[in-house]
Parts: C-alpha cells; sequence; structure tokens
C-alpha cells in the first residue's frame, strides 16, 4: 500500500490484511480509535492490563506524532455472566456493574493509563442498537425466530474475512443450526425477555441486545460508519470482531475498519489465562506487591502482539530495571548541583550525538508497528552511554562544566520524553516534582554527614547515613562526593 498525504511514518500490522502497512488514517488531524472494554461483571485481571497498557500507548504514540486521537472504550454493563453474577450476589446487575466500573478507573488510573475520549455504556445506546437492528432486518440481514433475532451470516458473502474461516467449510460448534437459528453461525441481535432477567421493550417484543451489537452500535453513532482502528485482545477475533465487521458493514454499506489491532495473550506457566483454568489474577493483587511501573515495563518488553508469560518473578526483575531511571536521575541532578566552569570536551559533543541518535532511534522502533521492546533498549543504551561518560569524566578527575551538565541534563529529559510515550515515570508518582522539601531536608543531613565525616565523626556519620536507609534513601560515597536516592 503507497502512503499517502496523511502518513506520519507509522506502519503496522493489519489483522485484517496479514500485512505491514503504512498507518494513514482517514483525517491528517484526528484519529478514531475504539477498543473494546471489560464486561463489568468482576474485578480487573491481568489480561485487561496488558490489552489497555498496549492501546494506551498505542495512543500515546500516535498524540506524540501530531494525530488527535478520538478514543472510545466501551463497557459491557449488560449481558449474561452480570446477570448470573448479580443474581448469585442478590443485587440488581446495575449495582454490579457500577462497583465493577468504579473498579476499573481505580486500577487503571493506578497504572497511568489516559482515560479514552469517552466510555459508553450499553444500556445507554438500547434505542439505537433496536434501530440497527431494525435496519438490518429491512435489508434482509437478520430474522426473527421466535422472540430472538439473529444476523444471516450466509448474507454477508465476506463473513470470516478477519478470523479466515469459511461459512461452508468450517465447523460453527454444530453441524446443525440449534435455538431456532439458519446456520450455526448465526448470532443474536436480540433475545427474548427470561424470567429473572432485565428487559426493555422493542418490535419484538420485550428482551435486551445480544452482546456483539453493542460495539458496531456505539462506534457508528460515536465515530461514523469507518473507524481508523479497532483494537481488542486476540481472543475477540472471533466471534466478536468478525460479526461486528459482518453487522456493521450490512447496515452502513461501508467498510467498518481500516487497521484491526491486536494484543497477544497473557500466559500463566505458558497456558493462556482464563477463568475456566482459574489462572487468573486480579490486577489490585499485583499492585499489592509490585509498583505500577514495573507491571507496565513487564509488558511492554514483549510486542504488544506477542503473548507473555507472566510471573512475579518477572515483574520484580522490572521492578529492578526502573531503579536505573532513579539513579540515573538522582546523578544528573547531583552533577547539576555542583559543575564548575564552562566548555565542553570532545566527549561530551560526542555524548550529545549519541542522545539525538538514541531518540531517533526509539521513533525508528515506535514507527515499526509500536516495537517497545526495541524502543526501550534505546533508552537504556542511552543511560549507559551517559554513565559511561560520567565514569570516564570523573577518572580524569576533572570536574564536570556546566555546559557538559547542560548535556547530560538534555539526556535525562530525552529519557523522560520517551519514558513518557510509554507511560511511564507517572504511574506511581514516581520522581514528583512536590518532593522538594523533603530533598532538601535530605541534603542538609548529607551536608552535616559530610562535616563528620571530614572531622572522622564516623559514630555521626554512620548514624545518619542508616537513619536515611531506615527511611528508604540510598546514600553512595563516590569520587566525586556523596549521592542518595529514594528507593522505589
Amino acid at each position: 500500500m503507497a502512503a499517502g498525504a496523511n502518513f506520519k511514518g507509522i506502519h503496522v500490522t493489519n489483522d485484517l490484511t496479514r500485512a505491514k502497512e503504512p498507518f494513514e488514517p482517514a483525517d491528517a488531524e484526528k484519529v478514531t480509535m475504539y477498543v473494546c472494554g471489560v464486561t463489568v461483571y468482576d474485578e480487573c485481571h491481568i489480561g485487561h492490563a496488558r490489552a489497555y497498557i498496549s492501546f494506551d500507548v498505542i495512543r500515546r504514540y500516535l498524540e506524540f506524532k501530531g494525530y488527535g486521537v478520538y478514543h472510545i472504550q466501551n463497557f459491557t454493563d449488560v449481558d449474561d455472566k452480570i446477570i448470573r453474577r448479580s443474581n448469585e450476589l442478590g443485587i440488581p446487575f446495575s449495582e454490579l456493574a457500577e462497583w465493577n466500573e468504579k473498579n476499573y478507573f481505580k486500577v487503571m488510573d493506578a497504572l497511568n493509563i489516559k482515560r479514552a475520549s469517552v466510555y459508553p455504556r450499553a444500556t445507554e445506546y438500547i434505542g439505537k442498537m433496536v434501530e440497527l437492528i431494525s435496519g438490518l432486518m429491512e435489508k434482509g440481514h437478520a430474522y426473527q425466530s421466535g422472540g430472538d433475532v439473529f444476523f444471516d451470516a450466509l448474507s454477508f458473502g465476506a463473513y470470516g474475512i478477519l478470523s479466515n474461516k469459511n461459512l461452508r467449510e468450517d465447523r460453527f460448534g454444530s453441524d446443525e443450526a440449534p435455538d431456532g437459528k439458519k446456520h450455526p453461525a448465526d448470532f443474536a441481535l436480540w433475545k427474548s425477555a427470561k424470567p429473572g432477567e432485565p428487559s426493555w421493550d422493542s418490535p419484538w417484543g420485550k428482551g435486551r441486545p445480544g452482546w456483539h451489537i453493542e460495539c458496531s452500535t456505539m462506534a457508528v453513532n460515536l465515530a461514523g460508519a469507518t473507524l481508523d482502528i479497532h483494537g481488542g485482545g486476540y481472543d475477540l477475533v472471533f466471534p466478536h470482531h468478525e460479526n461486528e465487521i459482518a453487522q456493521s458493514e450490512c447496515y452502513t454499506g461501508k467498510k467498518f475498519v481500516r487497521y484491526w489491532l491486536h494484543n497477544g495473550f497473557v500466559e500463566m506457566d505458558k497456558e493462556k489465562m482464563s477463568k475456566s483454568l482459574g489462572n487468573v489474577i486480579a490486577v489490585s493483587e499485583i499492585l499489592e506487591k509490585h509498583g505500577p511501573d514495573a507491571l507496565r515495563l513487564f509488558f511492554l518488553s514483549a510486542h504488544y502482539k506477542m503473548p507473555v508469560s507472566y510471573s512475579d518473578e518477572r515483574v520484580a526483575e522490572s521492578e529492578k530495571a526502573l531503579d536505573r531511571f532513579d539513579v540515573f536521575f538522582s546523578k544528573i541532578e547531583d552533577i547539576a548541583r555542583r559543575t564548575r566552569g564552562t566548555g565542553a570536551r570532545d566527549s561530551a559533543r560526542e555524548l550529545k550525538a549519541k542522545i539525538i541518535s538514541a531518540r531517533d532511534n526509539f521513533i525508528a522502533a515506535m514507527d515499526d508497528d509500536f516495537n517497545t521492546p526495541q524502543a526501550i533498549a534505546e533508552i537504556f543504551s542511552l543511560i549507559k552511554n551517559c554513565n559511561s561518560w560520567i565514569a570516564g569524566a570523573e577518572s580524569e578527575a576533572e570536574e564536570i562544566t556546566a555546559d557538559e551538565a547542560g548535556v547530560l541534563r538534555e539526556a535525562a529529559a530525552v529519557v523522560r520524553e520517551l519514558g513518557n510515550v510509554l507511560g511511564l515515570f507517572g504511574a506511581a508518582g514516581r520522581h514528583e516534582e512536590d518532593d522538594t522539601a523533603v530533598d532538601d531536608l535530605v541534603e542538609l543531613l548529607i551536608r552535616v554527614r559530610k562535616i563528620a565525616r571530614d572531622k572522622k565523626d564516623w559514630a555521626v556519620s554512620d548514624m545518619i547515613r542508616d537513619e536515611l536507609a531506615a527511611l528508604g534513601f540510598t546514600i553512595e560515597d563516590g569520587q566525586s562526593g556523596t549521592t542518595w536516592r529514594k528507593r522505589k
């Protein structure tokens, strides 16, 4: 596919065409992106975290490249699972949905996931769903069977285009069409009311919508007939996204989605995570043991389309990797406080070139289908180059000049900029600017400790070091002086 006027350098692997293509939205200024949201019958698990971190980074990078993003993410607040769980608990389905919706925001805010532009709820669009179903019936793509309405899969010639299924060759759960269907692949658009279930009025009697019709209705009503991006986990490719394409394109007569993007599964001990296997972990449980940035870095260390194998040990490794950022930022701040003179060594000018190269390489990685593992590697490579330069400069027993410190501050700014594209440094309030009073007090104690060390009063020196360590501060004495950092 040749790139056009709306192309800004990004290539994506489109799951519809199974090929890497230039990303060119319909509008040069705004991308419409619909990401399937949660069914609010239970609290969020790590599969949700992986999906929404993935699409949060995709959105952040699109914005970094200059696009505005109209991000739609729905809440399915009525379906079989919600009804079943609410009946088990003896509470209204709406109460259960509201509680889990609040839990969703609490967890995703903790993970520094940007809020969507809009969060439509299924129950707010029942009337629009009835309109869409009626339109499909009028066009001959749906039929009534008893109080139910089904989509006629055979009426859509491109059915299976996303999942690569064939209506006449593949099995769809049964060789015979059950429950009043004409074909096993037909799916419910409207379900007749049953005792103990919520229901709404419709031309076909009281009932409620099927799951698939919800997303099509909300997408078409909020963003128009064609989305630039539709996202979700690979588990949604069939039947959910396949059915969305069929009903949406039959209703509007237009292409439903330009680019289909799906994130990979989360595996537990190399098994797909699923409630049926009993290996689902709530995000809240993970955040009791690990920082949110660590979970984010863990997921982004694999390409969003690839499966990831979760373990506490691997998240703990990400936590240690994050410490390198804290050490780096603290070191640069310390150097900036004690620089002398002006001018710069040739090696500092070479370092400046490496900073520019690292930023360019980061962008090239993200342009290539949001390759976060390579993008992260570029950030850590920049930190390594800076640390090597600092070690070399200090070994020369010469003070770092203000101009050289400026190069280092530029490197730190680039690390922060690129980290923010990945959503890092904001999840746990890492390195917050409003901690200046605490910083000043620690600096005062460091100066008092230096006076004690100069007097060889080791008892006082060690006491200050140990007390600061107990409060979570690491003190490091080096050739060029004492540095400190707050442990995360």
